[in-house]
């Protein structure tokens, strides 16, 4: 997963509110909507699945790493449909640089910056959007470079932004208005999804149960650890306020089933 302080820079910048191609499990709690791999997820909030993901009006965020092939092609092609609709719709995708090689000559995907950390590949960040996006939403460029920036150094990554796109957006002149969708910096700190929160790609430093046991592995263990005895406790309350058929074991049950 990118790291959340990251997401929340780019939901706040671009005005985005949908988080598609996820799971239960690694979900961001910084996006209100979300589409999961899983039909499964739609029972812990997925809004749908991530193959019919609706771009169409919306602003999504959509994180292509270790996605087949054919679902980023066949999203690229659909947004380059969608985007001919006339509604306003953008999407901020990250991915391998060379998963962007379909829609190179379109010139509304917008390369935003490459990141590139001391333990992992380098990542492309990429705006795609149509024209109605551009005025319904508009984009203070000044303010995200200077806070990705600041983000980087603080982390010590490498950063790099075409020069091609900046002079695209320091050519405009930032609408007035105020965009459709104004960001929340308060996120919960307290909600049933906190649990599902994965260690950030970024970050693989941290301490394993046993060495041969990934640190990712070792955190999503011990949430589901804490997730099952949650579900333990709402089945107990559910049954105590009226008697139902539950199938084997209930709630637990069904959020094993999703780690099958």
């Amino acid at each position: 997963m990118i790291p959340d302080d990251l997401l929340v820079l780019m939901a706040e910048s671009f005005c985005i509110e949908v988080e598609g191609k996820t799971t239960a499990l690694r979900h961001s709690r910084v996006f209100s909507l979300w589409y999961s791999d899983f039909p499964s997820d739609i029972w812990f909030g997925a809004k749908g699945l991530s193959s019919h993901i609706q771009f169409k009006g919306f602003n999504n965020y959509l994180n292509l790493l270790g996605s087949s092939e054919k679902f980023m092609s066949d999203t690229l092609t659909q947004l380059q449909v969608d985007f001919d609709s006339g509604e306003p719709t953008r999407v901020v995708l990250v991915g391998a640089p060379n998963n962007f090689q379909q829609v190179r000559h379109d010139k509304r995907f917008i390369e935003l910056a490459k990141i590139e950390t001391q333990v992992g590949p380098q990542l492309s960040f990429v705006l795609a959007l149509n024209k109605e996006s551009m005025v319904m939403d508009p984009i203070s460029w000044s303010s995200f470079t200077f806070k990705l920036r600041e983000w980087a150094d603080a982390c010590s990554y490498k950063l790099a932004i075409p020069d091609l796109t900046m002079a695209l957006f320091q050519e405009r002149s930032l609408p007035i208005h105020q965009p459709r969708l104004r960001f929340s910096r308060c996120m919960p700190k307290s909600q049933v999804y906190s649990f599902f929160e994965e260690i950030p790609q970024f970050k693989k430093n941290m301490g394993c149960t046993h060495p041969s046991i990934s640190p990712s592995a070792s955190g999503l263990l011990s949430k589901l650890i804490v997730l099952t005895d949650l579900a333990d406790a709402w089945d107990s309350s559910k049954s105590a306020q009226e008697p139902c058929q539950e199938s084997q074991n209930g709630t637990r049950g069904r959020i094993l089933d999703l780690i099958k």
